[in-house]
């Protein structure tokens, strides 16, 4: 499994030094199509494996504040890339359209 994704955590909520993840009240576990899987509210739900938790990391900054979807965004959010600038063409290059 990638720290990527707590190593985001750690870098914009900082640290939580002696506490891990699977204590904190913002890891829901659930199951989908027969399978189990962990997740971090603050980092953002999806069905991929790609935002699946591990019990072991050790907890960020948000560690035991409730996440509210009215008044938080989720960093998975955030760290999306935006769209590409679109280029228009070279000077002097020819278009078809």
């Amino acid at each position: 499994m990638s720290k990527r994704k707590i190593k985001a955590m750690h870098s914009e909520y900082g640290l939580k030094r002696g506490c891990l993840c699977k204590d904190c009240e913002n890891l829901i576990v659930g199951s989908w199509r027969g399978k189990k899987y962990k997740k971090c509210l603050w980092y953002g739900l999806s069905h991929s494996d790609a935002t699946d938790w591990a019990y072991s990391y050790v907890a960020c900054g948000k560690y035991g504040i409730p996440f509210d979807e009215a008044k938080n965004f989720p960093l998975m959010g955030k760290l999306k890339r935006g769209p590409k600038d679109e280029e228009g063409p070279i000077e002097g290059q020819i278009t078809l359209f």
